[in-house]
């Protein structure tokens, strides 16, 4: 089986060189290009499996090369991990909305991170079974629900986003009262609470979740 090829574009030298040697470590080939302009060009030209794209840079910058991306048929579809110097939720709702499959913050994050996230998206034939598998339940991930009830529809999104991938069925609510009913009806196998919520807050979900027998025993 032939490698897999990963283009990174960062404008920081040390940084893009040592993620290049973990993924060559991991098994991937990887390209390695500091500037946008030059790896939009190397984009086209290798047509690579995967794109690990910093969004701040000079001249071409990671936006700008996304948008690029969206306007030419032969490289849209390749899949794009961002790597930014930015958490905050509008970023990642951006990159989200031009079709980022994940993201990843500078500060909070390994090489091990990057290699695993890749992994997530580019299983090999050999290894696909057990990556996809860490860290599930013993049940088949279609009869697997999860709940999230959480008011930041970002947040929310990114997980859920990210739960599906991974093969689970996932339901979301924005409020309190939408989860209460969500957990009636689907019967999820876990839920996950946000405490502070506008209007009802996680607290009294949570009373009222274990003071109905039909929902009393969901994690």
């Amino acid at each position: 089986m032939s490698k897999k090829i990963i283009l990174v574009i960062d404008d920081d030298p040390i940084l893009g060189n040592v993620i290049k040697n973990r993924i060559e470590e991991a098994g991937f080939i990887c390209v390695f290009e500091t500037s946008g302009a030059k790896g939009l060009d190397e984009l086209r030209a290798i047509r690579p499996n995967l794109l690990l794209l910093d969004l701040l840079m000079p001249g071409m910058s990671g936006y700008q090369l996304l948008d690029a991306m969206k306007e030419d048929p032969t490289i849209a579809s390749i899949p794009v991990i961002v790597i930014s110097n930015s958490g905050q939720p509008s970023d990642i709702e951006h990159v989200l909305n031009l079709g980022v499959r994940d993201f990843i913050v500078k500060a909070h994050f390994s090489p091990e991170d990057i290699v695993q996230k890749i992994k997530n998206i580019l299983p090999d034939d050999e290894g696909a079974e057990s990556a996809n598998t860490q860290g599930k339940p013993t049940t088949s991930s279609d009869k697997f629900t999860i709940l999230i009830i959480e008011d930041d529809t970002t947040l929310s999104q990114i997980a859920a986003d990210r739960f599906r991938f991974d093969g689970y069925s996932v339901h979301t609510a924005k409020d309190g009262d939408g989860g209460l009913q969500l957990a009636k009806e689907v019967s999820p196998s876990i839920i996950l609470l946000d405490l502070i919520m506008p209007g009802k807050s996680g607290f009294i979900v949570l009373q009222e979740l274990k003071a109905d027998p039909a929902t009393k025993a969901i994690p």
